[in-house]
This record gives structure tokens, sequence and C-alpha cells, in this order.
């Protein structure tokens, strides 16, 4: 049975009216969609208006239906997951949809169908100025050649996490995606392997995720590391390479290491332990260049000895480190990270430098006053993120109060006035949950702290705080 009406979708494409859950939608209803959007756009008096379908869609839609794919910076894109088959009618209704669309139960499609999909042969046009943020997931277990040279002509990002295999000819077809691609392969061979990264000469973002190739031998990450660099001379263009490796062993750390120039940079969100090492190694194959913007996150690694933190302190080239996945610091691993100096950009129009350093350590529990006056003293870094901290006692906020840049304690439940007494005395942008515990005195002492606190003035966190504890 049907659930939506001519009249819905009318309003909103007049911006008006409610949203409608595109999970609860049938089949017929997007055909129904297709059609009567087409109806209202051949009328003259709507002539112009909304040229971007993908934009205008979003006015029926609901958070609940949406997912980002590749990262927080990715588009928002449909998740439909009723469908488990894709027919030509559905596709011809869900083409001006495919810009941003995940289908991810739909794990075969025929060539017909897939091309339906993709045709630009329909009155509702796409942006052409927005390609770049386009995104398409498919739950497809196994892709041909056809299929691949299909894909090879949507004009944004492709995501495969469903994909059990790919053969050479498939990945060769592939070159041609304009931005990300993601893949869930477990395995793949070093031919395939290089079919894959050649990819990359034609696209715009350049970057390559896998999210099941655990099994990755040295012998396939050389070839990873022997792409050539991308042609298109975009200097804004970042090649990454996204691995789920859990471990890291030398051979292989030293052949992801061993770029030549395509890939700026590696990931591997699911590391779970990294020796001193293997740290040294990832750290000594970042180029000063481009270290300003380039993000590190080990927010996966759960153990970190003194030596480790080291090598993150003192060698990573980055103006941005993570470990979110530590609740506690090992003996003398405060001490080290406290190193970590961030990097230096010189700027174009002055010559004068700029450091920028965030230190985000927001998995930790605990704190210990001794390690947080090692943190208290760095002098370098703009931004320290301890969001995990539910607790702290006045003797560790003491120290962490002589932090001279921004404090995040946005995790803080509680804080007694001992712990307000200390805060206060932080002089910089200081971050606090509004929903924080604290006593009536305990708001009026940082009422009167110098510094902000989340980037406003003090006395308007203390009203909201305020407000919360009456309610």
């Amino acid at each position: 049975m049907s659930k939506l009406t001519k009249e819905q979708v009318y309003e909103a494409l007049s911006f008006n009216g409610d949203k409608v859950d595109p999970k609860t939608l049938s089949r017929e209803d997007f055909i129904n969609f297709r059609k009567w959007v087409e109806e209202y756009k051949s009328d003259q008096s709507n002539e112009g208006m909304h040229n971007d379908f993908g934009l205008v869609s979003l006015m029926t839609s609901s958070l609940s239906a949406s997912k980002k794919i590749f990262d927080h910076f990715a588009p928002d894109v449909f998740d439909l997951t009723q469908f488990e088959e894709l027919d030509s009618e559905l596709a011809w209704a869900l083409s001006p949809l495919r810009c941003t669309l995940s289908l991810p139960n739909v794990t075969a499609v025929d060539d017909d169908t897939l091309k339906t999909l993709m045709t630009d042969d329909c009155k509702l046009v796409l942006s052409k100025k927005r390609y770049i943020y386009h995104c398409l997931e498919l739950g497809l277990q196994s892709i041909d050649p056809k299929i691949a040279a299909i894909l090879n002509g949507y004009n944004g990002q492709i995501s495969l996490p469903n994909l059990e295999s790919i053969d050479v000819k498939s990945a060769t077809k592939l070159r041609g995606v304009q931005w990300n691609l993601l893949l869930g392969i477990e395995t793949i061979d070093a031919e395939t392997a290089k079919s894959l990264v050649d990819l990359t000469k034609k696209s715009l973002g350049r970057c390559l995720y896998f999210t099941r190739l655990n099994n990755c031998p040295a012998e396939i990450l050389r070839e990873f590391s022997a792409m050539e660099p991308c042609s298109h001379g975009d200097a804004n263009a970042r090649a990454i390479l996204t691995l789920p490796l859990e471990e890291l062993e030398s051979e292989q750390a030293k052949a992801l290491a061993a770029r030549n120039g395509g890939f700026d940079s590696f990931k591997l969100p699911q590391l779970r332990s990294a020796s001193a090492e293997i740290l040294s190694i990832i750290c000594d194959s970042m180029d000063e260049d481009g270290a300003y913007g380039r993000s590190v996150e080990f927010d996966s690694l759960k153990c970190l000895d003194s030596a480790s933190a080291e090598v993150l302190g003192t060698c990573a080239k980055t103006g941005w480190l993570s470990l979110g996945a530590l609740k506690h610091l090992d003996p003398g691993v405060a001490e080290q990270l406290a190193k970590y100096k961030g990097a230096t950009m010189t700027s174009f129009f002055d010559d004068e430098e700029d450091t920028r350093g965030v230190l985000q350590l927001n998995g930790l529990v605990s704190l210990s006053p001794e390690d947080a006056k090692y943190f208290g003293g760095i002098s370098v870094v703009d931004y320290l993120g301890l969001d995990g901290l539910e607790h702290l006692e006045h003797e560790a906020a003491a120290e962490l109060s002589k932090f001279a840049r921004v404090l995040s304690l946005s995790g803080l439940r509680s804080i007694n006035d001992e712990t307000a007494k200390e805060l206060v005395e932080h002089q910089d942008n200081l971050h606090l949950n509004e929903m924080v515990k604290l006593s009536e005195n305990g708001v009026k002492i940082l009422e009167s702290k110098k510094g902000r606190i989340n980037g406003e003035d003090p006395s308007k966190w203390a009203d909201i705080t305020r407000k919360n504890m009456g309610s």
C-alpha cells in the first residue's frame, strides 16, 4: 500500500509540509515520486527550480534514513535497506537519487538495470558543480568487467562493502572512479593490487578504502606504495590508502613507508598495537610538506608504552594527533606525549609561521596529577582533548589549568567546588558539558573565569547550566 501522496511530494518540493522517512517507502512510492516530481517540474511556473534533484529529495528525507559511508566529511546518503532486489523500473525511479544513495542489501544487479540507474536521460538534472560529493553504495557481492565499466562512469564516490573478490580486468575498469573507492574484498593478488592503484591517475580525491583486507603481505603493500603520482594536477587533492590491518610487521611497515609519491598518507584505523620500531618507520615516512593539515589517528591502539609514545611525541609530523582508544596511561607515556610539537606552516602572504597542534586523548577515563602536570606544561599544542574523563580530582585540575590554550573536558559529569576553584584559573577556552552537575557555589566560581567557556562568555554557560540544574 502506498504511503506517499502527490500532495506530500508537491508540498515537499515547495519547501513545505512534513518530512517523509524514505525507509518507510515502497517500490510503488518511489516510482510515483519520480513521476510526480517530473510532473511538477514540467509545470512552467516551476521551471528552473530545483536543478539538483539530490538536494530537492532531502526535503522528503529524515536523519533516520541517512548515513555516512567514508568519513565524517562524506555526504549523507539515503540508506534504503528495504530493497533486496533492483529491477529496471525501480532503478529508473531511483536514478535521480544516485548522487546520494545506498542500497546495501542489493547483492546482485544485471547490466541493463545498472545502466538505467546510471542514466542521465531524465528531466531531473544532477548538479555538475556537486559531483565531487556524490556517493553511491551497492551491496554487490561480485562484479564482472561489464558492471565495473558502468560503475566507472559514475561521477563520484563508489562503495562496495560486500564485494567478496575482484579480478584484474574488473579492477582495471574501475580506474575512472572519480573520487573515493571502497571495497570489501578479503584477499587480493599483486596484479590486481597494481591495477587498482592505477585508478587514481584519473581521480580527484584519489582515496582507496579496504574494509576487510586483513591479510595483506608486504608484497601487496609494495604494489600499493609503487603507485605513480596523480596526474590531474590538483594540489589540494590528498591520496589516502586505508587498510583494516590489526597488526603490522616490520616488513609491512617498510613497504607502506616506501611510497612513490602517489599516496600522500595511509590510515590504519584498526591497528591494535604497534612497537616503537613500527611507529618509527611510519612517522619517518611522513613528509614535512603537508604536515600542518595532516591528521594522524591511532584511535584503535589500546596500549602504548613509553618508548612508542616517545616516537609519536617527537617524530609525528602532523597537526593533529589522536589516540582515542587509550583508557589509561602507562608510566612515562604522558611525559613523552607532552613532547608533541604539532606542525608549522609558513604563511603565503606575510611569511610568518603558524603552528597547529591538536592532541586528542578522548579515551582516557582517569588522569593522575603527575600525568596532568606534563599535559599542563605543553606550550606548543593549541588544543588538548580529554573528553573521556567523567571525573577529575582537584589536584589534577590544578595542573591542567596551567595549559595555555583550548582545554576540552566535555565528558565531565560532575565538578566539586575544589575542582571548580582550580579550573577557574585556566586562562583560555574551556569546554564543559552544560549538563555537568555542580553546586550553585561551583557555578558561581566558574562564572568568574577570565577565559571563555565553550567559546563564549562564562556567564552564558552559567545561565544554561543553572536552567539545566533547575530542570
